[in-house]
């Protein structure tokens, strides 16, 4: 069964599909890594919670499935672009 959508979950990852190594997209390099130059914990990009997602109204175990993708530089001059997807993750979220 699937739980419903909220709004935000609706629009969230809605251009996933349209994705292709020959977008035009203005991209931004973000540094994702356990420890900054500074020694502090530098997460990368931030996720939204399942419940801001999704209307989870009963509490108990939920199957999350999510997938990434990502432009990888082909060349050092970042003018070309690869397109990597990994597989389908499926995570077990709680809800009380």
């Amino acid at each position: 069964m699937e739980v419903p959508k909220t709004p935000l979950g609706k629009t969230y990852g809605a251009g996933f599909n349209g994705l292709t190594a020959s977008t035009r997209l203005r991209l931004t390099s973000r540094e994702a890594s356990p420890e900054s130059e500074i020694g502090n914990f530098h997460p990368g990009l931030s996720l939204n919670t399942p419940n801001e997602l999704f209307q989870i109204t009963k509490p108990g175990l939920y199957t999350l499935e999510m997938q990434f993708q990502f432009l990888v530089p082909t060349n050092p001059a970042n003018v070309g672009f690869a397109l990597a997807r990994t597989p389908v993750v499926r995570m077990i979220v709680r809800n009380q």
